[in-house]
């Protein structure tokens, strides 16, 4: 993955409140930073953007990307098994902007965190689990050029493909959307040749 761990969000509200040219208001820069509060990053560690998005009229957007002890190079290749305990905190603060009423989108790697946490959940062992393969795929939009499409910022709407192998040597092939619902989330038992032959049975 490329991509920053970032919040894409838009709302009536402050498309209204915002000027062209304009950054964002302060106050809208206060409650957003309170919000993400929930994630533990400190404040210099949030960039906020302005940006625009649609499929004809052009929408405002505010993207919060978050840095620090988010940078995802480093948790992706060291430590992703810590990321439930980061998908959980993050559903928490989309939680709470949606219920202001705004419209919330995520990047591939907080998609990947509400994944994992999703995983976990269920009682998935995601400890030592490897990102195998990951994959945007970005909404049709005639308006939005090809070259930025694949830009959060430009276009939040977008599928997530991801391939990740567990410590017993299992995949898992997880479809998301950029709202972080899962679609899709299937076990691959290429760990254990015996149930891939249909000789032995997973036990539940």
């Amino acid at each position: 993955m490329d991509e920053d761990f970032a919040i894409c969000i838009t709302a009536e509200p402050f498309m209204q409140a915002i000027g062209p040219g304009e950054g964002v208001p302060e106050e809208l820069k206060d409650e957003l930073l309170e919000d993400l509060r929930e994630l533990g990053a400190e404040p210099s560690q949030i960039r906020l953007e302005l940006g625009s998005a649609g499929y004809g009229a052009e929408i405002t957007t505010v993207l919060e990307i978050i840095g620090g002890v988010l940078a995802v190079g480093p948790l992706i290749d060291q430590n992703l098994a810590a990321w439930p305990r980061i998908g959980k905190r993050l559903f928490r603060v989309l939680f709470r902007q949606r219920g202001k009423g705004y419209h919330v989108s995520v990047s591939a790697p907080a998609a990947l965190s509400l994944i994992l946490a999703e995983m976990d959940d269920r009682g998935i062992d995601v400890r030592g689990i490897h990102l195998v393969a990951s994959h945007v795929l970005p909404v049709a939009a005639s308006s939005i050029p090809d070259d930025v499409i694949a830009t959060i910022g430009r276009q939040p709407d977008r599928f997530y493909v991801f391939v990740l192998r567990t410590q017993s040597g299992d995949h898992y092939v997880v479809i998301a959307r950029s709202s972080g619902d899962v679609e899709v989330m299937h076990r691959l038992p290429t760990g254990d040749f015996m149930e891939f032959a249909g000789v032995r049975k997973r036990e539940k």
